[in-house]
């Protein structure tokens, strides 16, 4: 175990599946494809190519920062967010990329922004977590000058259930404890693997606003949902308290956790059998903040992105091994200086990654798409977007274009297509 150079890896010395669920990774991480797409090979895919991104149809609700999750049917679900006016909204919609159309569904039972949705089997899709309203007034004292919101909003705890099939939202048991930045895993045996994140909680009161003291808590919770008995189980808690990390389910059913916590990162595994993590060696010149990762056709992991006010500049990513539990140093991007965070990246049919906006400094978001070849660990430009992204999400269809949805983004846009000779 140890940190392998990248020259060994192109020679061949490295063995060979969100987050989302992917993102059943969850976002929220692993990569959205199908056992299918996964294990294509260059002889069954020629290329796969994106001559222009093109805006798909105009959404219903065009929330920013929405939940986005691939259904089992091919249909792209999105909920909450904020609306135009800036308050978390609970409406919910679904993009047909057949009829490239938007459908609207019945509002969830909650406004959220910063929850997770997992797609299941059977046309079913959970959300869990976030936080709400942040202009509810509660525990004002009398004369308060102004309200008292748990920005961005009050932890959700009740979790829903979306039947696709009858277009229904069910309340499902709720959180042991409310967060958002939390990542909610789909398990082989069908359980979701929820972890950290963040929750708030009242501490004191501000006598001169005359309202409670309201402070975030990350969380070192680690808790199991069984959509069979709609129960929660709890799991030894994380050494660490973390939130925004990164979670992705491999190919032996483990699921890989990655994430920083106030001075260093933390990489774990996951075990279902044994229901605990277990350390798993981490490279300290990689920092894994604002990090995409990405499971690739051979099993492996692609860590992409990070910190653009890290320490650690220049270190565009790494290649993560579950047989040997080692790390693989990629090559830099060209015309990239640093570190990129909040890019999204989504593993494409040919085995291949396409790495979309993101930017090398805070909140300034580029236009740039990358491509990289694990095989070759070569990067190549792609077409550029249509404007500036960051925090989306990145699709891979059934038709093997990519849908970018989420994030700042109100207009989805979509691109590629497979080319066979």
């Amino acid at each position: 175990m140890g940190f392998v150079l990248a020259a060994a890896i192109a020679a061949g010395a490295c063995g060979g599946t969100p987050v989302e669920p992917q993102h059943a990774d969850s976002l929220q991480t692993e990569p959205r494809t199908t056992n299918a797409d996964a294990n294509r090979t260059p002889a069954d895919v020629t290329s796969w190519r994106c001559d222009r991104w093109r805006p798909v149809a105009e959404r219903i609700n065009p929330a920013s920062q929405v939940a986005v999750a691939l259904a089992d049917d091919g249909r792209v679900v999105v909920s909450g967010g904020f609306d135009a006016d800036g308050e978390p909204t609970a409406q919910a919609e679904i993009y047909d990329p057949t009829a490239d159309r938007w459908f609207a569904l019945p509002a969830m039972h909650h406004a959220r922004i910063g929850h997770t949705m997992t797609a299941l089997p059977r046309g079913r899709v959970l959300v869990l977590g976030g936080w709400g309203q942040r202009t509810r007034a509660v525990g004002t004292r009398p004369g308060a000058r102004v309200p008292y919101p748990i920005l961005p909003g009050e932890p959700v705890l009740d979790g829903e259930m979306l039947n696709l099939e009858s277009r229904r939202w069910s309340p499902t048991a709720p959180l042991p404890a409310g967060r958002k930045g939390h990542t909610a895993t789909l398990l082989t045996d069908g359980r979701v693997l929820v972890v950290g994140g963040t929750a708030a909680r009242v501490d004191g009161f501000n006598d001169l606003l005359g309202v409670p003291r309201v402070v975030s808590q990350k969380l070192r919770d680690v808790s199991l949902y069984d959509p069979s008995t709609n129960s929660w189980e709890q799991s030894p808690p994380l050494e660490h308290a973390l939130d925004g990390h990164r979670a992705v389910r491999l190919r032996d059913g483990s699921v890989l956790l990655l994430g920083p916590t106030s001075n260093h990162t933390v990489a774990l595994r996951f075990e279902p059998d044994e229901g605990r993590f277990h350390p798993v060696t981490y490279p300290d010149m990689v920092d894994s903040y604002q990090r995409s990762a990405t499971l690739l056709a051979d099993g492996r992991v692609l860590l992409l992105g990070g910190d653009p006010q890290s320490r650690v500049a220049g270190k565009p990513g790494a290649i993560f091994d579950p047989v040997t539990e080692s790390w693989a140093e990629i090559p830099e991007a060209p015309d990239v200086n640093g570190p990129m965070g909040d890019q999204a990246s989504v593993l494409l049919p040919d085995a291949s990654v396409l790495v979309t906006g993101g930017g090398t400094r805070p909140h300034s978001p580029t236009r740039r798409v990358l491509r990289f070849e694990p095989r070759s660990m070569r990067w190549s430009p792609q077409p550029k977007l249509p404007g500036p992204m960051y925090q989306h999400a990145a699709l891979l269809l059934s038709d093997a274009s990519v849908l970018l949805v989420g994030g700042q983004l109100r207009t989805a846009y979509r691109c590629g297509s497979l080319h066979r000779e």
